[in-house]
């Protein structure tokens, strides 16, 4: 792929046609160029190479030199980014402000599915960037690779992370982070048959997530009051659990678990006579 056709593809959703694209890239990267000369040099039809240069000049982006013939010049690629970013931020403000006219039905709290790995990473992100006051997290290594500078962010504006963290060691600065070592993560892993990711915003939003390298993935998010109470209480036993067996010792709770069919049932979610045959 041609770099012109990188900036067509670059600059498609900032309103731009793959050919007004590739006119203003071969324009911003050479001295003001006459429209047939354009056409040679950015590959645009010359049937279309001025409307494309008209569709520009509209936009801001390319100037006309009043010479004879005509030749054209671009907006250095600094200021059109200024600009357009100006302009993308006015009209979300502008939406922001429609959209708050709008009110829900009272009573009503829906259930958003959002399907595969990267919509449902997408819907934490937003959860966790939209958090006002805190964040109750129960997260597995190779997510939080993602959400860990959104993270950071969130604590920089002030919102309490309290988090539940299966596999590595806890970054630095994250808030209070738990390390799952009270049982092996992979035993837990296998019951759910995936790394199941809880998240709590604000005491009224949760994103439950069930991802994992052999699934399609998916989430789902609520801010029906019951479904953000039981998520919010699933993370909070297990931090309660993991202060616990920092305290007595692992081996104490792992004997605990062992001494009874119930307790060994709900660790593994398998036979009790299969399950003892592992260990925990």
């Amino acid at each position: 792929m041609s770099n012109l056709e990188t900036l067509a593809d670059t600059l498609k959703p900032l309103g731009f046609s793959s050919y007004e694209a590739k006119a203003y890239g071969a324009l911003a990267s050479s001295e003001p160029l006459s429209g047939y000369e354009l056409a040679k040099l950015s590959g645009v039809p010359r049937s279309m190479v001025y409307e494309a240069l008209g569709k520009l000049q509209g936009k801001g982006a390319v100037y006309a030199l009043p010479e004879d013939p005509v030749r054209y010049v671009a907006l250095p690629p600094s200021e059109l980014i200024a600009r357009v970013r100006r302009e993308q931020q006015a009209q979300l403000e502008q939406a922001e402000v429609e959209l708050a006219k709008l009110r829900s039905p009272s009573g009503v709290e829906l259930i958003y599915r959002l399907e595969g790995e990267a919509r449902a990473l997408e819907g934490a992100v937003s959860l966790i960037e939209t958090a006002q006051t805190s964040l109750t997290l129960s997260l597995w290594a190779a997510q939080l690779t993602t959400l860990e500078p959104h993270l950071r962010r969130a604590r920089e504006r002030g919102v309490q992370v309290r988090m539940m963290l299966f596999g590595e060691a806890p970054p630095l600065e994250l808030g209070s982070v738990y390390l799952h070592h009270f049982i092996d993560s992979h035993i837990v892993e296998n019951r759910l048959g995936a790394q199941l990711m809880v998240l709590a915003a604000d005491g009224h939003e949760v994103l439950v997530a069930n991802l994992g390298p052999q699934l399609e993935g998916w989430a789902v998010r609520t801010r029906d009051r019951a479904l953000v109470l039981v998520a919010e209480e699933y993370v909070r036993h297990d931090v309660v659990l993991a202060a616990l067996t920092a305290r007595v010792g692992k081996e104490v709770l792992q004997d605990l678990i062992s001494s009874s069919e119930d307790l060994m049932f709900m660790v593994r979610g398998e036979g009790v006579g299969h399950a003892l045959e592992g260990g925990l």
